[in-house]
């Protein structure tokens, strides 16, 4: 056991009891830990934020992940990944739009293959993204 980096010895006993619910669990625990050895604790929670936001990414929509917002590091969500869809367009699997009536269902791009979407951003910035044949996916204000 390395005890220079203990803050005190925990006590014999419950730590938690009447439940087997991971969430009860998790904030005992991680309470204790704190309790015990305030920088450990941090690491693993920072551990666990690492993990939790790559289990999110795998929920977001096309061309949004799941993290800090670009202009407040703590205004956490789902968010448009700028540079992919910049890429899209550039590659021509994103079409860019000024007006919903400009979406073509079937378009295909410069190399003959279809369109994966159409995106359009108005005069104030808020971006709608829609699917290959016009419906939206997200929009974002």
């Amino acid at each position: 056991m390395n005890s220079d980096k203990i803050t005190q010895e925990a006590t014999l006993g419950s730590v938690s009891t009447g439940t087997l619910k991971s969430k009860d669990l998790f904030e005992a625990f991680i309470g204790l830990l704190e309790s015990l050895n305030d920088e450990r604790a941090d690491q693993l929670k920072s551990e666990w934020l690492y993990e939790l936001t790559d289990a999110l990414s795998e929920y977001a929509p096309p061309y949004t992940y799941f993290g800090a917002h670009p202009g407040d590091g703590a205004d956490f969500g789902f968010w448009p990944y700028q540079e992919e869809i910049d890429d899209a367009i550039h590659d021509g699997t994103l079409v860019p739009i000024s007006d919903s009536s400009e979406i073509v269902p079937g378009k295909l791009d410069k190399y003959d293959n279809p369109v994966c979407g159409f995106v359009l951003v108005n005069d104030h910035g808020n971006m709608t993204m829609f699917d290959a044949a016009g419906e939206v996916i997200w929009d974002v204000v």
